[in-house]
C-alpha cells in the first residue's frame, strides 16, 4: 500500500506496454481509417466501414449530401496532416472552430482505439474469459498491483486505494480494466465486487475515453467491443478546450495534484497544454501543490530536454523555476523497470 496521498499522472508511453500506440503511432492510425478512398461506383468515399456508417448516420435531412461531402472533407484533411500533426489532440485543438472535424477526428480517435483495445494484452481471450495478468507479467501494471495490494487484509481490499489518484491522458481504458482483474484474483471476490472497487477508485481522464467500463454507469462500454456506437462513443472524447472548460473535471485534477504529497508521471509526455490541465500558475485562484516528491519517467529523452522538463514541471507545480525546492527524480527507462528501481521510495 501507500503510505502517503500518491498521484500518478498516466501516458501514451504507460498504456504502450500493454501493446497500446504512442502518439504517432495513433495518429498513422487515424490517418489510415480516415483515408479517402474510391467506391464501386467510382466516387469518394471513407477506408473504415465503421467510421463510413456512423458519419453516414450523422448526415440526415435535406441536406444529407452536403453533410455527408462536408464530413468526407473533413476525413480527408485528418489523414492528410496526420503525419505533420505533434499529436491528435494538438490538431483537434487547432481545428476546434470546424464541428465537421472535429466530429470525424473524435470518431476516428474512437474507433482507432476501439481496435487498440483489442489488439491490447489486456483483451479477453478466444472464449470471451478475462485475461489472464500473464500476459502483463513484465509490465509496470503488475508491480503496481504489488505495491498497491501489499499489507492489504483479505476482509479489505477497498483499503489499497485509499492513498492513490490516477489521472490517465490516454482515451483506452487499459488501467481500470488491469485493477478489476487484479483485484478479483488476488482478494479472490467475485468480478463485480472487485469492480464496485475499482469504480469508487479516483480515476480521472481530462481528455475522456470510449465510455465506462463498469456497468451500470451512463454509458457503459466493455473493454476491447467488437461493437460499438462511434458517435456516442465520439462523444465521450474531449478536447483540450473542453477539457478546459469542464469545471468540475478541471477542479477535480487541479485538486488531486494540490494535495498529493508525491507525483509519478509514467510515459508522460510533457506537452504545455497538458501540464496547463494539471496546473495552471498563470490562472486564477492557483494553488502550488503540496508535494515535495516528484518522480517521472523519461524514456528516450535528452539530457538537455530533461533539464527543460524540470523546470517547466516545478514551475507548473509550484509557480517557482527552483528546481531545488523540492526532490525530483528522472528515470530514464521504461516503466516497467521504474517500479523495481523506486520500490521503498514510494512505499514511505
Amino acid at each position: 500500500m501507500f503510505k502517503s496521498k500518491t498521484v500518478f499522472i498516466i501516458g501514451a508511453g504507460a498504456s504502450q506496454e500493454a501493446k497500446l500506440p504512442i502518439g504517432k503511432d495513433l495518429t498513422l492510425e487515424i490517418a489510415r481509417l480516415l483515408q479517402p478512398t474510391r467506391d464501386e461506383w467510382g466516387g469518394w468515399t471513407i477506408s473504415d466501414g465503421a467510421i463510413r456508417e456512423a458519419a453516414t448516420n450523422t448526415s440526415r435531412g435535406s441536406t444529407e449530401a452536403a453533410q455527408w461531402q462536408s464530413k468526407l472533407n473533413a476525413a480527408r484533411a485528418i489523414s492528410e496532416a496526420m503525419p505533420i500533426a505533434p499529436s491528435i489532440d494538438s490538431f483537434v485543438e487547432t481545428h476546434r472552430e470546424s464541428a465537421d472535424t472535429v466530429l470525424m477526428a473524435k470518431i476516428g480517435i474512437a474507433r482507432a482505439i476501439q481496435k487498440a483495445e483489442q489488439g491490447s494484452r489486456l483483451r479477453p481471450n478466444d472464449q470471451n474469459q478475462p485475461f489472464n495478468p500473464i500476459r502483463v507479467g513484465d509490465t509496470w501494471y503488475i508491480s503496481l498491483a504489488q505495491q498497491l495490494f501489499t499489507g492489504i487484509p483479505a476482509d479489505r481490499p477497498q483499503d489499497a486505494f485509499q492513498n492513490v489518484a490516477f489521472i490517465v491522458f490516454n482515451y483506452d481504458r487499459c488501467l481500470e480494466a488491469f485493477l478489476t482483474r487484479a483485484v478479483e484474483l488476488f482478494f479472490r471476490i467475485p468480478a463485480m465486487h472487485a469492480a464496485q472497487i475499482v469504480q469508487n477508485v479516483t480515476i480521472l481522464h481530462p481528455y475522456g475515453d470510449l465510455g465506462s467500463l463498469f456497468s451500470g454507469s451512463d454509458y457503459h462500454v466493455p473493454y476491447a467491443p467488437s461493437g460499438l456506437d462511434l458517435v456516442k462513443a465520439a462523444d465521450q472524447i474531449k478536447t483540450f478546450s473542453e477539457s478546459v472548460s469542464d469545471d468540475e473535471l478541471h477542479g477535480k485534477i487541479r485538486h488531486e495534484v494540490r494535495e498529493a504529497r508525491k507525483l509519478v508521471f509514467l510515459g508522460f509526455g510533457f506537452h504545455p497544454q497538458n501540464l496547463r490541465l494539471l496546473s495552471d500558475p498563470d490562472s486564477y485562484g492557483f494553488e502550488p501543490t503540496k508535494a515535495r516528491q516528484i518522480f517521472a519517467t523519461t524514456c528516450g529523452m535528452s539530457k538537455s530536454d530533461t533539464e527543460v522538463v524540470k523546470g517547466q514541471l516545478v514551475y507548473s507545480l509550484m509557480a517557482q523555476p527552483d528546481v531545488g525546492r523540492m526532490r525530483m527524480e528522472t528515470y530514464d527507462r521504461e516503466c516497467a523497470s521504474f517500479f523495481t528501481e523506486y520500490w521503498r521510495s514510494l512505499a514511505t
